[in-house]
């Protein structure tokens, strides 16, 4: 069995479900090994991101999803970003939270799944976040695999509709 198929699942048993745009980009089973650490749902933060995501959208369905950022931090007990440093999220330098990024790409890749679309801001946050993620594994031993699946996964966020527009 597929692991888009088991994470599908898992997603139905929350009372969530999988939308067909998500089947159709994120399809390589990287994306839903939780073992994986650069996978958007991976075990602790990433997947504990993703739905505490779901869980607000389900509260805010008319607010934009960048406004979910410092609502899922504090929900999963970080500290949350203060407001001036909230432009600064989709630049590439600037900010050193791996915490952060990994919330942001859990985020952007919950709202693909469950809606169909990014928001614009969003996706610009996961992009900077994806930047940044390369730069500090740079040094790590695993850096080639993990700057694949980085890559592989920016890619897939560039095929994502943005909200509001049409899928092509």
């Amino acid at each position: 069995m597929s692991l888009i198929i088991l994470f599908e699942e898992k997603l139905w048993e929350q009372g969530y479900e999988l939308h067909h745009i998500a089947k159709k980009i994120f399809y390589e089973d990287f994306f839903w090994l939780e073992i994986e650490p650069e996978c958007p749902v991976s075990q602790g933060l990433g997947k504990d991101s993703f739905f505490a995501f779901i869980r607000w959208r389900i509260n805010f369905p008319k607010e934009k999803p960048k406004k979910a950022v410092k609502a899922v931090l504090i929900q999963l007990g970080y500290e949350p970003i203060p407001e001036n440093e909230l432009a600064s999220l989709n630049k590439t330098v600037e900010i050193d939270n791996p915490i952060l990024d990994k919330l942001l790409l859990s985020i952007a890749f919950a709202q693909i799944v469950t809606e169909g679309c990014v928001d614009k801001q969003l996706l610009a946050y996961a992009l900077a976040a994806i930047g940044r993620r390369k730069t500090q594994i740079a040094i790590e031993e695993a850096a080639a695999t993990k700057n694949e699946q980085l890559s592989l996964f920016r890619k897939k966020l560039l095929t994502a509709p943005i909200e509001g527009k049409e899928w092509e």
